[in-house]
């Protein structure tokens, strides 16, 4: 998995070596992702419990660090298996590939938040 300074690192050497136009185009794509992920979040009314940016229930901050993508889709598929009785199970609610741009928008959503004091 690639944290911030791995994905910039990532981005300067598809610069470097295919141009700008191959860099704006992974960005767009990027953007595209996040956008149907942010789209998925309000379609299924997470941003009602856990805030328009994620700031209300849950800590999104530095997920990608602490989770994996499987992880993280295992968790809203079913979160009674992890004891959380309050959000409700996704599972056959929420296609797999809405579950994908989800996850790419939750991670965008724990880059732009620092860590809530318990």
């Amino acid at each position: 998995m690639l944290n911030i300074v791995d994905m910039k690192v990532f981005v300067v050497f598809l610069f470097l070596m295919f141009g700008f136009s191959s860099v704006a185009q992974v960005t767009k794509v990027d953007n595209r992702i996040v956008l149907e992920g942010k789209s998925a979040f309000e379609a299924y009314a997470c941003n009602n419990c856990h805030g328009n940016k994620g700031d209300n229930l849950g800590d999104f901050s530095g997920l990608k660090k602490r989770f994996s993508d499987e992880e993280i889709i295992r968790y809203i598929k079913n979160p009674r298996l992890y004891g959380n009785k309050l959000m409700p199970v996704y599972d056959g609610v929420i296609p797999s590939d809405k579950l994908n741009t989800l996850v790419h928008y939750l991670h965008h959503l724990g880059s732009e938040q620092t860590p809530k004091k318990l």
